[in-house]
């Protein structure tokens, strides 16, 4: 080393020598001995988190390879756990429903009832359709195409995103505005039938909020409104949809009330003292806890026809228990709009019909504490649902429905045509509703004199079929059962599949059966059954033929 670079080197110490010295002083300046040793922990911990990576021996990330990656993600793949059970379809039951191009193509005959489907072995068939849900058949008619046609033409197929950012647009507020006028309208009615110079229900007052999922809209109007310390009353028989909600609420008082309603679907009252025994049992352990001062809503949570069993609630009784309990009413009527009332509206106007809702104080309760929610994918022929109640209510749940939310809004296609069925329904369907109406007590009363145990109400037009058959029923559902009661149970269920074959391959008659999850959570009893849907577009010959091979094809299957 010479003179120049030890000059050099000196110079450098004396600098670094400088930098330590500032930094004491930094350091020292408080005089805290504590102090002093935390801020030269956190020092150190600096620089080893920086020059970990820098050390001859430190374990560097290894780079992944293309062929590496390929051979982790095929071993992911191998091994993995689904993120859902497998579906428990039965062999029998697999058939595809025929897609039918533009919107202009007409249906596969003239007959609007044949619907084409193709089976499991690839043959494409037309059948007399009787497992449909749209029961007016409003989704293949003229006017429906041509509305989808004209918003696709100005709006596109699609939205931009959620109903809260960008997603909402024209027929998305025309739809809301179009159900809230229709629902408005039948509130009307009620107050001016009991006689009351009350104001008349107004856009001011009450109103509609549309989503974009049927599933979601009553399973997001529950969440929002019922939390954990709430109270909330639902039917033991509800779909999946209410079940969902019930346990998104994470209410800690939620309790099922007995379905109740024996075969032939007339309630009797049966189901209200079922209603006000849970309610009772809900509100007596809450006055066991005397320092309980927390403030709950209470919903009880309604069909107005019972997806499950195809019965009709008794409103009038249930409305009363609410009143009396001072509980909120949820009505799901999505199988009861286009199917109940004069003009399509659902449970409310149906019993109206009857004179059953013309008490002053029942009409009141209706108009400030029930709210009514349906899906359009039944009698309206679309995609979607909607909540109609106060406009509190529904300004509420554009901050708390989660299906309104985080969910894409609707294509505005789907809302356009939902208007159009519903105005259809309203303004110019009262005979097809008639007919529709004779049609379920004319298939009904075929398959009681058929000898075959409906548990339906006369005025649905979706009937469940259920044979008497030990292993028929799981009391708790399929998540809480044992594998030998649930292997019993889907030999059941492939003895009606086996008879929804028989009548599809032999006889051209579509007809199908509930299907279940094991993913609902709660404990909800389930019956194997058959269900067999009628629409005002079916003869009465239809309903002969089908009523005449079906009772022949299950006599078979479980006396045979």
């Amino acid at each position: 080393m010479n003179f120049t670079q030890l000059l050099e080197h000196l110079l450098r110490v004396s600098k670094l020598t400088d930098v330590f010295s500032v930094m004491w002083e930094y350091l020292n300046h408080s005089g805290d001995p504590v102090m002093i040793v935390s801020q030269l922990v956190l020092i150190a911990f600096v620089l080893w988190v920086l020059f970990r990576y820098n050390t001859p021996n430190s374990k560097r990330p290894r780079e992944v390879r293309p062929a590496d990656f390929s051979d982790r993600f095929a071993q992911f793949m191998t091994y993995r756990k689904p993120l859902a059970p497998k579906s428990r379809q039965i062999t029998q039951d697999r058939y595809t429903i025929v897609k039918h191009g533009s919107l202009n193509d007409s249906t596969p005959s003239d007959n609007p009832v044949v619907t084409r489907v193709k089976d499991a072995a690839g043959d494409v068939v037309d059948l007399t359709d009787f497992s449909t849900t749209d029961f007016l058949r409003l989704s293949r008619s003229v006017g429906s195409r041509q509305a989808a046609e004209t918003t696709i033409a100005s709006y596109g197929v699609g939205s931009c995103g959620p109903r809260g950012f960008y997603g909402t647009i024209t027929p998305h507020m025309d739809l809301e505005n179009h159900i809230g006028e229709v629902m408005r309208g039948l509130y009307n009615e009620l107050i001016a039938l009991c006689g009351k110079k009350w104001a008349p229900t107004s856009a001011e007052s009450h109103a509609a909020i549309a989503y974009s999922f049927g599933y979601a809209t009553v399973s997001s109007v529950i969440s929002a409104f019922v939390k954990h310390q709430d109270y909330v009353v639902y039917d033991e028989a509800a779909p999946s949809s209410i079940q969902t909600g019930v346990n998104l609420s994470k209410s800690a008082h939620a309790c099922a009330y007995a379905h109740n309603v024996p075969t032939g679907g007339h309630s009797s009252g049966r189901v209200a003292s079922s209603v006000e025994s849970a309610i009772e049992r809900l509100e007596g352990a809450a006055a066991l806890q005397t320092r309980d001062k927390q403030i709950r809503r209470k919903f009880i949570v309604i069909e107005g026809i019972s997806a499950q069993r195809g019965t009709l609630v008794d409103l009038p009784a249930v409305l009363a228990v609410a009143r009396k309990h001072h509980w909120r009413v949820l009505i799901d009527d999505s199988f009861a709009i286009g199917v109940l009332g004069a003009k399509g509206r659902g449970t409310i106007e149906h019993y109206a019909d009857q004179g059953l809702l013309s008490d002053p104080a029942m009409v009141e309760f209706i108009r400030d504490y029930v709210m009514v929610t349906f899906t359009f994918s039944n009698a309206l022929g679309s995609i979607g649902g909607a909540c109609f109640g106060t406009k509190e209510s529904a300004e509420f749940q554009t901050l708390n429905g989660l299906g309104y939310i985080f969910s894409a809004s609707a294509p505005p296609y789907l809302c356009t045509v939902a208007s159009h069925s519903l105005r259809t329904i309203t303004d110019e369907s009262e005979a097809d509703l008639a007919t529709l109406r004779e049609n379920a007590v004319y298939l009904q009363d075929k398959l009681v004199n058929a000898g075959l145990p409906v548990v339906s109400s006369r005025i649905s037009p979706m009937k469940i079929i259920k044979m008497a058959h030990p292993d028929g029923e799981l009391p708790e559902g399929l998540r809480r059962a044992d594998q030998r009661a649930i292997s019993k149970f889907d030999d059941v269920q492939a003895k009606y599949a086996n008879v929804c074959r028989v009548l599809r391959a032999e006889n051209g008659f579509l007809v199908d059966r509930p299907a279940f999850s094991e993913l609902d959570v709660l404990p909800s009893p389930i019956q194997a059954s058959l269900r067999v849907s009628v629409s005002n577009k079916h003869s009465h010959n239809d309903i002969d033929r089908m009523v005449r091979v079906l009772r022949t094809a299950l006599v078979s299957e479980f006396q045979g």
